[in-house]
């Protein structure tokens, strides 16, 4: 199943929830997971591999990144900035040259595999539009590989949004429950609809999960359960606090479930995990 994760606000946790999701169902669950970073801020990417990991992989002109899949290159730029890698032979994305093995679990039975991004990635946005399939072209070939893919979408309504829509089979939608981001919500659904009109296909929404939870807020409790209210937001019960050791992770540790045992961050993770994949399945 191919689910994007969507919000059209900045600072939610998206990222958070993406990549640790992708890393829990691996790690717990013995699933094969492809997370696909398609944001141009390429957040994802740096949490999951690291600075000199990256600096690495683009640094050989074979590997690909998301945006060989919408822009094909047969000498261009792979890199961050201005110093072109250029290569003789065009470049075809395929599995080989555009994903990288992130983490596999004990049992090597579970693995959660990564598209790259890039912040060149903002030069496909501004061509004409035509390429919306492409991602859905190439996720089409390899998706039998895997039991999740997992697509980090921006939060803006692009290219890589629609091109994201039309890969999917269903969304999933992170919110920190107060007001400013909260706002938010009706014009996913207004937007989702509206790339439903328009495409002529529907994709299912599998639900709302809070994130960056301050339980001592009052406002916020408030806020919570007046979306609970709501059936057809479809909310998650499980939730995940807000905490400095979080937006810590990808620098200190590797993910949430590598934090000290002590705090209670990795069985928030594991239990909006299972609930995801009761939703989902």
């Amino acid at each position: 199943m191919i689910i994007s994760i969507i919000n059209m606000k900045g600072g939610v946790g998206k990222t958070t929830l993406t990549t640790n999701l992708g890393i829990g169902l691996a790690r717990f669950h013995n699933k094969k997971v492809l997370l696909v970073d398609l944001d141009p801020q390429f957040n994802a990417t740096q949490y999951l591999m690291g600075g000199e990991k990256y600096l690495e992989y683009i640094g050989n002109p074979n590997n690909c990144t998301i945006k060989d899949i919408f822009i094909r290159r047969s000498s261009a730029s792979v890199g961050l900035g201005s110093q072109d890698t250029h290569t003789e032979q065009p470049i075809e994305p395929t599995l080989k040259n555009s994903i990288v093995r992130i983490f596999t679990n004990k049992e090597e039975t579970g693995y959660l595999d990564l598209i790259p991004s890039t912040l060149q990635l903002m030069e496909a946005d501004a061509l004409t539009r035509g390429i919306e399939n492409k991602l859905k072209n190439f996720l089409d070939k390899i998706k039998q590989k895997y039991d999740y893919i997992l697509i980090d979408c921006p939060p803006t309504v692009s290219l890589f949004m629609i091109s994201a829509y039309l890969a999917s089979d269903a969304y999933l939608t992170p919110v920190k429950p107060d007001i400013l981001s909260s706002i938010g919500i009706s014009l996913i659904g207004r937007t989702m609809t509206k790339l439903k009109d328009t495409y002529g296909k529907d994709i299912d929404y599998k639900g709302l999960v809070f994130i960056m939870v301050k339980e001592s807020t009052s406002l916020m409790n408030l806020m919570m359960n007046e979306l609970k209210g709501k059936k057809e937001l479809n909310c998650f019960d499980s939730f995940l606090s807000d905490s400095i050791r979080i937006a810590e992770t990808g620098f200190t540790v590797s993910s949430i479930f590598d934090i000290d045992s002590k705090y209670r961050y990795a069985d928030e993770m594991k239990a909006i995990i299972t609930e995801f994949m009761k939703k989902v399945e």
